[in-house]
């Protein structure tokens, strides 16, 4: 029985770790066991492992600005939980460098910072880097030009038949990762999922040839489908996860139409407990609500005292106002979280 909601993010960890062993193992990942993995606390406990590409060490690898791939135009539970990992991350004096297009929505940015403040991130400057950006483009130029078709396509898997809008994706990724760095005693992180793997071989080579330093490169978890029993929420299936401006009552319907972690019978959940290992409601409660109540709602489920209803019944209503909250800026005013809200960890307040 998982006992603090550190365990259940451990086991969490854990589970994606074995399932993207193939990357570990190719790209030299170094996953995060039990909140250790760097020599210190993991800074947010959905970084599931971490990577330095150019091999340098570093004994505070997030003291530097954190930078994030900004292109959504609706948020939804995901988003919400990349803006917690930041939260997190980020040190006092950092920065938020966000890389957007140069159409990117300042009320989305609005909103992002929003989310920092709701998961309690000190102050910070939040800056945008356009794709239009003459420094960023070249940065991405001289990056791509030290790089060689052959050894990429390898590293990659490309054949003939990839399309050549490849080069443009990887430039923007390099130019994310190199451009604009900390200073010389500092690194600067990046959040990438397991799929982004295959970048840190580029990043490294470039990195090397352009004598620019790499930023750490921190793999999170992606949060789960609201529907399926595998797989991620997505944008492309609106019934998988909430978004922010979605109305009360359809987050409530979501809610309640939720896949859970629980026993196909009654007498056996109540003998056996529910799983919130597998349960992306659980997941929800985590990430929105303050950390006593997940703790108490781990507790109950897996001791059979809380039914997959009852808790659908319990929490529904207060996840509804959760996501208002989180997707009104002018309703917090600039305010912060609770200190005990969203806090990710049964140790962190």
């Amino acid at each position: 029985m998982l006992t603090s909601i550190t365990q259940w993010h451990d086991r969490l960890n854990a589970g994606t770790t074995d399932d993207e062993e193939p990357r570990v193992r190719q790209f030299g990942l170094r996953p995060v066991v039990h909140g250790q993995g760097w020599g210190q606390s993991a800074p947010t406990p959905e970084v599931w492992a971490w990577q330095q590409p150019d091999g340098r060490p570093s004994a505070t690898p997030t003291s530097g600005d954190v930078r994030v791939g900004f292109t959504a135009r609706r948020f939804h539970l995901g988003h919400v939980g990349l803006a917690r990992s930041v939260a997190q991350t980020l040190p006092e004096d950092g920065r938020v460098l966000l890389f957007g297009g140069p159409d990117t929505d300042q009320g989305a940015v609005r909103l992002f910072e929003h989310m920092l403040t709701w998961f309690g991130a000190p102050d910070c400057s939040v800056e945008v880097v356009p794709d239009d950006d003459d420094a960023l483009r070249r940065t991405q130029r001289e990056a791509l030009a030290v790089l060689h078709v052959g050894k990429l396509a390898r590293v990659y898997g490309w054949d003939d038949s990839t399309p050549a809008s490849v080069f443009t994706d990887l430039g923007t990724m390099l130019g994310a990762f190199l451009h604009a760095p900390s200073r010389a005693d500092r690194r600067d992180v990046v959040f990438v999922d397991a799929k982004q793997a295959a970048h840190s071989v580029a990043l490294a080579r470039a990195g090397r040839a352009l004598g620019l330093p790499t930023p750490t490169l921190l793999y999170r978890r992606l949060f789960p489908s609201l529907r399926l029993p595998t797989g991620r929420g997505s944008v492309k299936d609106p019934a998988s996860t909430i978004f922010l401006d979605d109305a009360p009552a359809d987050v409530r319907r979501k809610v309640r139409s939720a896949v859970t972690g629980g026993r196909d019978h009654v007498d056996d959940q109540r003998a056996r407990g529910g799983d919130p290992v597998q349960c992306p409601l659980f997941a929800s409660v985590e990430l929105l609500r303050p950390a006593d109540e997940a703790q108490a709602t781990l507790v109950a489920c897996q001791s059979g005292d809380l039914l997959c209803g009852e808790c659908k019944a319990l929490h529904v209503e207060a996840v509804a106002r959760s996501v208002v909250d989180l997707g009104t800026p002018s309703l917090r005013a600039g305010g912060r979280r609770p200190a005990t809200a969203g806090a990710g960890s049964g140790d962190r307040p």
